[in-house]
């Protein structure tokens, strides 16, 4: 296969893309540990239900942004 040709899933920087994923661990976790501080069921406010109806990306976008979105 032509080099020129290769796709890649691979970050451009590994370090960042461990430090993101450290940072959304640690989300994870503070959000489990602090799970019985909130009600049960909350609504949905608009804006979010407005960013789920949105249309998706055509292109690929930087995780770190992907992850503030989510």
């Amino acid at each position: 296969m032509n080099k020129l040709n290769e796709t890649s899933l691979d970050p451009e920087d590994w370090d960042a893309t461990r430090k993101l994923g450290q940072r959304m661990l640690s989300d994870i976790m503070e959000q489990t540990r602090t799970v019985r501080d909130r009600p049960v069921w909350q609504t949905v406010p608009n804006g979010v239900k407005a960013r789920i109806d949105a249309p998706l990306p055509r292109e690929g976008q930087p995780l770190e942004q992907v992850y503030e979105q989510f």
